[in-house]
């Protein structure tokens, strides 16, 4: 492989300290599938392609990958369970141990730690597979976000929505 293998665009380069690629400098892409959104965790690195797929790579003791396993991923590994379930991609956040996945069909999906009930407010302490948030309804999301142990969704027509630790008032609710 040299640099004139990588595409125009699409590309992801990584540096710093990281599982990817033994804490060295690294660089992939998704073959014919250009990267549109990215997002890191405290220890997780989590990509969305055009086409809709979701890869996650790094840390994955609270189940962050989505992957319906607990074991770190060193190269980014494919969600195939939103595949399954007919799923399609199209934003990521991820907070310190969680990711929340919106998709084309207006569903958000959350996965990782629930210590604070930031993925859903079953009394589970984690999710290791794309669970979810039965709560909201469908939206066009414009975007979402994660904090250590909370999350936000926005969507396009205005409505904020926060779930999760409270503590400091984060979630903007008295």
């Amino acid at each position: 492989e040299n640099d004139n293998d990588i595409p125009e665009t699409g590309a992801v380069f990584t540096f710093g300290q990281s599982k990817f690629s033994n804490n060295v400098p690294g660089k992939f892409w998704v073959r014919n599938d250009e990267v549109v959104d990215v997002a890191c965790g405290e220890e997780h690195t989590v990509l969305v392609a055009a086409s809709g797929r979701v890869f996650t790579f790094g840390s994955n003791t609270w189940g962050q990958l989505g992957l319906c396993h607990n074991n770190n991923q060193d190269k980014p590994s494919c969600i195939k369970a939103l595949k399954t379930q007919g799923e399609s991609c199209h934003l990521v956040a991820c907070g310190r141990n969680h990711t929340l996945l919106a998709t084309q069909s207006g569903r958000v999906y959350g996965f990782g730690c629930n210590s604070d009930n930031q993925v859903s407010p079953d009394n589970c302490e984690s999710f290791n597979s794309p669970t979810l948030v039965d709560e909201l309804d469908q939206h066009d999301w414009l975007q979402l976000a994660a904090g250590s142990d909370f999350s936000v969704a926005l969507s396009r027509t205005g409505e904020l929505y926060t779930w999760g630790n409270n503590d400091e008032g984060q979630l903007g609710l008295p």
